[in-house]
């Protein structure tokens, strides 16, 4: 017999004589009942033998079943151990990872502390060393100009005859010593103001001002300058007015600048316009020479520290200290505004354009109120 069949195999013969016994029994029945009762026997028995293989049928599906269901458990444990195992090692690489990320980070904050002290102390050895020097040439500058004031005093007297009267001789050689005093004078008080700029102790007194005043009165100043080099100067003012929230000091400087250098630079002959209009929220003030001009190599540093023309047809294109245009372009900066030159080549003239906030506009409110927080301050702004 199968082992996974639940019936013998000749169950079906076995039952046969069973069904003809109870069937000739049940003949002796009431007739309706033996008149129906083979039929039901006769309907049931192929059933009962049907179900018989069914379930045969089942028991084996179950069986197979079972034995895959046992194989995939035993699967899936082998399955979680390995996950289990691996798990397991990539806690441990985590864990390892993790603390060498600890301590390259403890390694790395006493590495940037260290750095940091260290840039500390370099700073503050920079800036002990930065106060040295404007000390140094605050005091030097201070002490070359008071002889040099005398000196310049004295001359002035004697050139005007107060101490007698003078060869034209000796007038000239005094001239010309009056006027490297002046060139002097000019240097230390350049010296003293950048020191003061970068340093950031530049003291400004601002107000609101007519710039055509101001550039109507330095350009009076060099008319006979200009006159004596046979160098014609002409001035023309904005119409409507043109004022500005400024320190008066400081613009005359650089107006000062740019018509002492376009007189400097303008040969015999030649001719420097000055004017004043108006751009948007600002005013211009512009000056306009038929001069020497400026090369391209020149104009790329021309607004540099102790810049000088390295190309030029004349001597004069190469005097000077080199700091008059940084200094300008810098006090225009602190102004609110900003400094720029204009020229087509050698020989062509330039144009030097410096602009300021025009009072009442946005930006010159900005430098009220930065000046307004510094005068709080005590510092820069008075």
């Amino acid at each position: 017999m199968d082992k996974n069949c639940i019936l013998p195999r000749n169950w079906i013969w076995a039952v046969a004589p069973l069904s003809s016994e109870a069937i000739a029994g049940l003949g002796r029945f009431s007739p309706p009942i033996g008149e129906w009762m083979p039929l039901v026997l006769g309907a049931v028995v192929p059933l009962l033998a049907a179900l018989g293989v069914v379930l045969w049928v089942l028991r084996v599906i179950s069986h197979k079943h079972e034995r895959t269901l046992s194989e995939l458990l035993q699967s899936e444990r082998s399955a979680n151990a390995m996950l289990i195992t691996e798990k397991t090692a990539l806690e441990e690489e985590l864990l390892r990872r993790t603390k060498e990320l600890s301590d390259a980070k403890i390694e790395l904050e006493l590495k940037v502390r260290q750095r940091t002290a260290e840039l500390e102390r370099d700073l503050a050895h920079a800036r002990e060393l930065a106060r040295a020097k404007d000390e140094f040439i605050s005091f030097t500058s201070h002490d070359l100009r008071t002889p040099l004031d005398v000196m310049r005093g004295n001359l002035d007297m004697v050139l005007k005859g107060e101490t007698g009267a003078l060869t034209p001789e000796t007038r000239a050689y005094l001239a010309d010593v009056l006027s490297s005093a002046d060139r002097l004078v000019n240097l230390v008080n350049d010296i003293l103001d950048i020191s003061r700029i970068e340093s950031g102790r530049m003291k400004f007194e601002l107000e609101t001002l007519e710039l055509t005043d101001v550039m109507r009165e330095v350009t009076a100043e060099y008319e006979k300058k200009a006159s004596d080099k046979g160098v014609g100067l002409g001035f023309e003012s904005a119409q409507g007015g043109a004022p500005v929230y400024t320190d008066r000091a400081k613009v005359v400087r650089i107006v000062h600048n740019l018509l002492g250098n376009a007189v400097k630079f303008t040969p015999k002959g030649g001719a420097i316009h000055a004017r004043v209009l108006t751009e948007g929220d600002y005013v211009v003030g512009e000056v306009r020479d038929s001069g020497i001009g400026v090369s391209q190599v020149d104009q790329s540093k021309l607004f540099q520290k102790f810049a000088r023309l390295e190309q030029g047809p004349t001597p004069e294109a190469t005097q000077g200290t080199g700091l008059g245009l940084y200094l300008s372009r810098e006090l225009a900066r602190k102004l609110g505004g900003e400094l720029s030159a204009e020229s087509e080549g050698l020989g062509k003239g330039a144009i030097f354009r410096f602009r300021l906030p025009a009072a009442g506009t946005q930006r010159a409110l900005e430098i009220q109120r930065a000046a307004e927080q510094e005068v709080k301050q005590g510092e820069a702004y008075k």
